[in-house]
């Protein structure tokens, strides 16, 4: 419920474009439903991976380089998540300097890209409206649509949860992202699993023998 209740416009919007697909493939109210129940289900796996890594995080913010291996753990256990950083307040680990933000991410051969910081001159994630309202959160929450700032193109949300230190105190943002093409993608291709497979469609929908 809390998943539902939560769930941005822009996956709504993408029940939406399924249903009007429905109208032109034939398929069943019953179909529609159980995709709209894979989508609930896949959030539900983003929002679980994201919180059971909070305690693991948390426990161990005295061991920053620990923090590029639980990243790269998430993705490759989660495949449904595209990305995740953890991102730190200024200067949280004087050693790292100004920015931290372990980061993985997952790549279309999907192998793994590890990157220690994403966070500079260039990209100013403590100055970004995201993460200042993240780290005054009292919790997890999903965020608006954006595009990867890794190419500028791929369609993202994520599920931000604030890191607190032992007294309380914000002290990250932990980010995972999840690939609104890739629900896309999904829903298309089991929506139209039942069909034959010698069946071919034409941009037209027109169908060819």
């Amino acid at each position: 419920a809390i998943i539902v209740m939560g769930i941005i416009s822009s996956i709504i919007v993408l029940i939406c474009w399924a249903i009007a697909l429905a109208s032109v493939a034939g398929i069943t109210d019953r179909q529609l439903e159980y995709k709209a129940k894979s989508v609930e289900k896949t959030l539900t796996e983003v929002y679980v991976a994201t919180i059971n890594t909070v305690p693991d995080i948390e426990d161990n913010l005295h061991r920053p380089d620990r923090m590029q291996g639980v990243m790269k753990r998430i993705v490759e256990l989660n495949p449904h998540i595209r990305s995740c950083g953890i991102s730190f307040r200024e200067n949280y680990y004087p050693q790292k300097g100004r920015w931290f933000c372990p980061y993985a991410q997952r790549r279309d051969s999907d192998s793994i890209v590890i990157m220690q910081t994403i966070g500079g001159d260039e990209y100013d994630y403590l100055d970004k409206p995201w993460f200042q309202k993240a780290m005054k959160a009292k919790e997890g929450y999903w965020s608006a649509p954006f595009f990867d700032g890794t190419d500028n193109k791929t369609p993202l949300v994520a599920y931000l949860v604030p890191i607190r230190d032992e007294r309380d105190s914000t002290v990250a943002v932990l980010g995972i992202d999840l690939s609104l093409e890739y629900l896309a993608d999904d829903i298309s291709k089991q929506l139209f699993s039942f069909k034959d497979e010698k069946e071919k469609w034409s941009a037209e929908k027109e169908v060819y023998y």
